[in-house]
C-alpha cells in the first residue's frame, strides 16, 4: 500500500451501544497487530430515535433485572472495559453524535479519541452525555471546547 494511502474504517455507532464499544476496542487490536495505516470515522446511528431530549430514568438494577449482564461484563473485562450501569438514565444521544460530528469535521484526528471517552463516561463512570458534560467530553479529547459545542448545540 502507498505510504500516502489510508484504510478508511467508517463505524456505525451510537454512544449507547455497549457492544460497540468492545468492538472498538477490538478493532483497535487489529488495527495495531496488522500494522496497516487505518482512519477510523464514527458516523451516527440512534438506538433509540424516540428518546425524549431528557433521556428516560433506568429501572433500579435487581437480581432479576441487572443492569449489565454476565456476558457484557465479561466481554467488556476482556478487552479492558469495566461495564458499570451506573448512569441512572438512558441518554438522548442526538448531542453527543453532533460533537462527534464536530470533531469529524474539524478535528478528525480527534474524532476517535472522544469517541472512546464518551463510551467511557456513559459505561464506565456512570456520566449522563449531555450538557456540561459534553463540553468536559470535548475537553478530555483535546478539543476546543468553545467551538465543539457551540457547533453541537
Amino acid at each position: 500500500m502507498p505510504a500516502d494511502k489510508k484504510i478508511l474504517v467508517e463505524v456505525i455507532s451510537d454512544v449507547i451501544c455497549p457492544w460497540c464499544w468492545i468492538g472498538k476496542r477490538n478493532l483497535e487490536s487489529a488495527i495495531t497487530q496488522s500494522g496497516l495505516p487505518v482512519d477510523v470515522q464514527w458516523r451516527p446511528f440512534l438506538l433509540r430515535p424516540s428518546m425524549p431530549p431528557e433521556g428516560v430514568l433506568k429501572p433500579p438494577a435487581s437480581a432479576s433485572n441487572p443492569r449489565v449482564g454476565f456476558r457484557l461484563k465479561s466481554k467488556g473485562e476482556a478487552v479492558g472495559i469495566n461495564f458499570t450501569g451506573a448512569c441512572e438514565r438512558t441518554p438522548f444521544t442526538v448531542p453527543a453524535h453532533a460533537l462527534l460530528k464536530y470533531a469529524s469535521e474539524h478535528e478528525p484526528g480527534r474524532q476517535n479519541a472522544l469517541q472512546e471517552v464518551l463510551f467511557r463516561q456513559y459505561f464506565t463512570d456512570g456520566v449522563y452525555p449531555g450538557g456540561d458534560n459534553l463540553r468536559l467530553a470535548a475537553i478530555e479529547a483535546g478539543l476546543y471546547p468553545q467551538k465543539a459545542i457551540a457547533y453541537a448545540q
